[in-house]
């Protein structure tokens, strides 16, 4: 194991290995971020058209609202 790695490939493949998994790693972030974001804009669209009318819809969103916006949380 020491000859290999005493040659630059090996360490130039360590390198490529790991910019490939941080790159991947920033992709699924960004994935699901935008897919929370939109489910919270659909849920608020949702919200605003008054289709929750149904028997404590109402009140869990509202519940949700308050409990459950990390991203407006200061």
């Amino acid at each position: 194991m020491r000859d290999i790695t005493r040659h630059t490939d090996y360490w130039q493949a360590i390198a490529a290995i790991k910019l490939r998994i941080r790159t991947s790693q920033a992709r699924a972030v960004l994935a699901v971020t935008a897919k929370l974001l939109g489910l919270y804009w659909d849920i608020s669209r949702y919200w605003k058209h008054g289709n929750a009318s149904a028997p404590g819809v109402r009140r869990w969103l509202s519940r949700w609202r308050t409990t459950c916006r990390p991203a407006t949380r200061a």
